[in-house]
C-alpha cells in the first residue's frame, strides 16, 4: 500500500469517525436533555435526532469506504447506506419546505419547545439538503475507477460545493449572526454545520485519493494537487481565524465603548437622584429647624379655629410647597389627624402616613418614606416627615411634605441623552427576598410598585443590582430579551438603579458590518483559491514543460545509450544488473534478457587475483571511480581483455550508493595492432626475420649481461656469396617473396 493512500485512510478515517462520534454524542445529548451537547447554547436551534442519526449514518459510511477502499472493492452494506441517507433526506426536505412537522422525527425521545419561533426537534431545508448531496457524493465515490474518472469529478465538485454552502453559514454563526433565524424556514444547527464541515473534508479525501490510485489524467492531476489542496484549507482557516479575532476585538472594543457610555449615563443618573434625594432632605430640615415656622405653628396647636393664623400658615406652606415643588404639605398630630394642608380641597391621609405618624418620631429629626400607593388616589408618592414641638408646653406635631414622583423624578428617569429604541432607566429597592420596581417601565405600564421579581433570578440585572453588584452586567431583562446594563446603589439612599439597553439595539450597527466583514471573508477565500488554481495552473505548465524537456533529455540519453559502441552495464547497490545496452550484448555474447538480474561478476574470467579487486574497489570507495584493464570472459568462454570504467552513483537524498555504471571496450584489436606494431619494428617485413633494431638490442642487452655476470659470448657471422645477384634475377620473375627471400629464410632456419 502506498504512501498516498495511507494518508487518505489516516484522514478520512479520523473525520468519518469524527462524524459518527458527533451523530452519537448528539443522540446521547437529547437522551439526557444535555442542552449544552445538542445546542451549544440556550439561543441557538439544537441539532434534531434525525439529523444525529443521519450524521452516524454519513460518518459509517466514510468508514466503510476506508475499509474496503484497502481491499479495491465496494461492499453491498456500502453501497446501501447513501441510498438510505438520500431518501430520507428528500423526504425531510420536501416536509420541512412544505413546513410539515412530524413526530417521527423525535426517534421516540419526548421533545417540545421552540427557539425564536422555529419548533425544535425538527431538521431544517438547509439541513436535508445537505445531505442529499452528502448522498451523492458518497454514491459517486463507489463508481470511481480508471474508465469512469467523472465520479470522482463529481464527487470532489459536490463536496467543494457542499464545503462552501455550509461555510457560510457556519461564518454567520462564528461571526454572532446567524442566518433564517426569526425566519420561515428552520435554521442549521452550529453544530450541524460543524459536522457538514468535517464531512465535507472527508467526502473529497476520500474521493480524492480514489482518483490517485486511477491510472489514468485524472490520478497523475490529483497526485501532483495535494500540496496545494492543503496549503488552500491551511489558507482558509488562517483567514477565517485572523477575520474571527479581527471581528473578535472590534466587537470587545464597540462593547466596552457602548458600556462607557452606560456607565457614564447611569452616573449622571445617579447622582442627580441623590442630589434630588438630599435637596428633599434638606427642604424637611429645613422645617424642623425654622424658629420662624415653629412661632407659626402655635396658634394653629394652641387653638385650630384661629382662622387667621391658620391662613398666614397656609400661606407659608404654600410658598414653601412653590418653592420646594412639593406636591402638598400637611400637618398632622400625634394621632394622625390632618391639622392643616396645602391641599384645599378634599385632603385625606393614606395609611402609610398614618401608620408612619404613630411611630413616635424622634424630635427635629428626617423620616423618609419611601415610594408607596396612596389608596386614595392610586397613585404613588414619596414623603418626608418630621417631628416639631413648638413649645415644651405643647403636643409635637407631624409636617408632612409629600412629593409626587410623576412631576420630577419619574420624567428624569425615563429620559435618555440620545435616540434609543430600547434604554431605559430602572429605580429599584429590596423588599425582602424580592426586588421591587419602583418607577412606571417603557415597555410596561402601572409597574411602579407591582413588578417584583425574585433576587435568586440570577441572569436578571436588577436582582445582581441589589445584591451588591456594581458595574456592568449582561442579563435577562423583565422582558426575557437579552440586555447590557450598568447596576448600582444610589448613595445614602434606598434605591438601586439599573441603566440598560437591549443587546440587539446595540450590536444592530455590528451586524450591518459583520455581513460586510462575512462577505469580504468569502470574497477573499474566494480570491484566495482562484489565486491558488493560477498558481497551480502555472505550475502544471512548468511541471509539464519540464517533463517534456526531461523526457526529451531521457530519449537523446537513451538513443546514445543504445547505439554507444562502448558496452555499459549498471548495477544496483547490491551488484545486480539492473541495465544493458546493444553494445554489452555484441562484445559479451549475453542477451539483455540473460543479463540482467545476474551478478556482476557474470563476466569475471578468474584472471585476476583477490589482490587486483580489492586494490580496484579501494579506488572506488575513495575516490568514487576507477579505470583500467581487465581480462573478462564471454559467453563462449573466451577472454578478451577490455578497457573497463567504474563509476558510483549516489541516492541524493540519503548519499548512498544507489547504483554501479560500468562503462567498457573490447581491446583485443587494439592488443593485436599493438603487437603488430612492434614486430614491423623489430622484424623484416618480408621475409619475417629480425631486423638490424633487434640485432642491436640483443646485442646490447648480451653485452649487459655478460657485464654484469662477467661473462663471455661470441657472435657468429655467416656471409652468403652472390646472394645479390641471385636476388635481384629471380624479383623480376616473380611475385610477393622472391626466391631470393626464400633461399635466405630456408639458410637461416638451417
Amino acid at each position: 500500500m502506498n504512501s498516498l493512500l495511507k494518508n487518505s485512510i489516516l484522514l478520512s478515517t479520523f473525520t468519518g469517525l469524527l462524524v459518527f462520534s458527533l451523530g452519537l454524542v448528539v443522540l446521547v445529548g437529547w437522551y439526557f436533555g444535555l442542552n449544552f451537547i445538542t445546542a451549544i447554547r440556550s439561543d441557538y436551534i439544537p441539532m434534531a435526532p434525525s439529523t444525529a442519526l443521519l450524521f452516524t449514518f454519513s460518518g459509517l459510511s466514510v468508514l466503510l469506504r476506508q475499509f474496503y477502499l484497502q481491499h479495491e472493492q465496494v461492499a453491498r452494506s456500502e453501497r446501501i447506506l447513501p441510498f438510505v441517507i438520500l431518501s430520507v433526506a428528500i423526504l425531510l426536505f420536501v416536509l420541512s419546505v412544505q413546513h410539515i412537522h412530524t413526530s417521527w422525527e423525535y426517534l421516540g425521545l419526548p421533545i417540545t419547545g421552540s427557539v425564536r419561533g422555529s419548533p425544535i426537534g425538527h431538521m431544517s431545508p438547509i439541513t436535508a439538503l445537505s445531505f442529499i448531496a452528502v448522498a451523492i457524493s458518497l454514491i459517486a465515490s463507489h463508481h470511481i475507477s480508471t474508465e469512469h474518472p467523472f465520479y470522482a469529478v463529481i464527487g470532489m465538485g459536490i463536496a467543494i460545493a457542499f464545503f462552501m454552502f455550509c461555510l457560510i453559514f457556519f461564518l454567520a454563526y462564528l461571526f454572532g449572526a446567524p442566518l433564517l433565524y426569526d425566519g420561515v424556514f428552520i435554521p442549521p444547527a452550529i453544530n450541524t454545520l460543524l459536522g457538514f464541515l468535517i464531512l465535507a473534508i472527508a467526502l473529497f479525501d476520500t474521493c480524492y485519493h480514489s482518483a490517485s490510485l486511477c491510472d489514468n489524467w485524472l490520478g497523475k492531476l490529483v497526485k501532483n494537487s495535494t500540496v496545494f489542496i492543503w496549503s488552500f484549507l491551511v489558507g482558509v482557516a488562517t483567514i477565517i481565524s485572523i477575520a474571527y479575532a479581527y471581528q473578535r476585538a472590534h466587537e470587545q472594543d464597540f462593547y466596552n465603548e457602548v458600556s462607557e457610555q452606560i456607565s457614564a449615563i447611569a452616573v449622571l443618573k445617579s447622582n442627580e437622584i441623590q442630589h434630588y434625594y438630599n435637596e428633599r432632605i434638606d427642604n424637611a430640615r429645613f422645617f424642623s429647624h425654622s424658629h420662624y415656622f415653629k412661632e407659626q405653628l402655635l396658634p394653629l396647636i394652641e387653638d385650630n379655629n384661629a382662622s387667621s393664623a391658620n391662613s398666614n400658615l397656609i400661606k407659608v406652606l404654600s410658598e414653601a410647597k412653590q418653592h420646594m415643588n412639593i406636591e402638598n404639605i400637611f400637618v398632622l398630630d400625634n394621632s394622625g389627624k390632618m391639622l392643616i394642608s396645602t391641599m384645599l380641597e378634599n385632603p385625606q391621609i393614606s395609611s402609610t402616613i398614618k401608620d408612619t405618624t404613630a411611630r413616635e418620631l424622634p424630635l427635629d429629626q428626617v423620616y423618609f418614606q419611601d415610594f408607596y400607593r396612596n389608596e386614595f388616589d392610586g397613585k404613588v408618592y414619596l414623603a418626608l416627615l418630621t417631628t416639631i414641638k413648638p413649645s415644651n408646653h405643647l403636643p409635637s406635631v407631624v409636617v408632612v411634605l409629600r412629593i409626587d414622583p410623576h412631576t420630577y423624578l419619574y420624567p428624569f428617569i425615563k429620559q435618555w441623552p440620545i435616540i434609543s429604541n430600547s434604554a431605559e432607566s430602572l429605580l429599584i429597592r429590596k423588599e425582602g427576598d424580592h426586588v421591587v420596581f419602583l418607577n412606571d417601565l417603557r415597555f410596561k405600564s402601572e409597574t411602579a410598585l407591582q413588578l417584583r421579581h425574585s433576587i435568586k433570578n440570577e441572569s436578571l440585572p436588577a436582582a445582581k443590582a441589589v445584591n451588591g453588584f456594581t458595574g456592568i452586567v449582561e442579563g435577562i431583562d423583565y422582558r426575557n430579551i437579552k440586555v447590557i446594563a450598568d447596576v448600582r446603589a444610589i448613595p445614602k439612599t434606598p434605591w438601586f438603579m439599573v441603566t440598560r439597553i437591549d443587546q440587539s439595539e446595540i450590536y444592530s450597527p455590528l451586524k450591518e458590518r459583520l455581513w460586510s466583514t462575512i462577505v469580504s471573508v468569502f470574497s477573499i477565500i474566494i480570491t484566495f483559491g482562484l489565486a491558488f488554481i493560477v498558481i497551480w495552473r502555472q505550475q502544471r505548465l512548468t511541471y509539464y514543460r519540464e517533463q517534456y524537456e526531461t523526457s526529451l533529455r531521457l530519449k537523446i540519453y537513451g538513443q546514445i545509450f543504445a547505439q554507444n559502441s562502448e558496452g555499459i552495464m549498471v548495477c544496483d547497490a547490491n551488484q545486480q544488473i539492473s541495465l544493458v545496452n546493444d553494445a554489452f550484448s555484441k562484445i559479451t555474447g549475453y542477451s539483455a534478457q540473460e543479463a540482467l538480474g545476474n551478478s556482476s561478476q557474470l563476466l569475471n574470467s578468474g584472471s585476476q587475483d583477490q589482490a587486483f579487486y580489492k586494490s580496484m574497489w579501494a579506488s572506488i570507495n575513495e575516490n568514487g571511480s576507477w579505470q583500467g584493464e581487465i581480462l573478462n570472459r564471454r559467453k563462449d568462454g573466451t577472454k578478451y581483455p577490455e578497457w573497463l570504467t567504474i563509476s558510483v552513483l549516489h541516492n541524493t537524498e540519503s548519499d548512498e550508493v544507489s547504483h554501479y555504471i560500468r562503462v567498457f571496450s573490447d581491446i583485443t584489436k587494439h592488443k593485436e595492432d599493438e603487437a603488430s606494431i612492434r614486430h614491423l619494428a623489430n622484424f623484416d617485413s618480408l621475409t619475417g626475420l629480425p631486423n638490424r633494431t633487434l640485432l642491436k638490442d640483443r646485442i646490447t642487452q648480451t653485452i649487459n649481461f655478460s657485464q654484469r655476470g662477467n661473462y663471455s659470448f661470441s657472435i657468429l657471422f655467416f656471409d652468403l656469396d652472390r646472394f645479390k645477384n641471385v636476388n635481384d634475377r629471380t624479383y623480376a620473375l616473380t611475385t610477393g617473396i622472391n626466391i631470393g627471400s626464400r633461399f635466405l629464410i630456408s639458410g637461416i632456419v638451417r
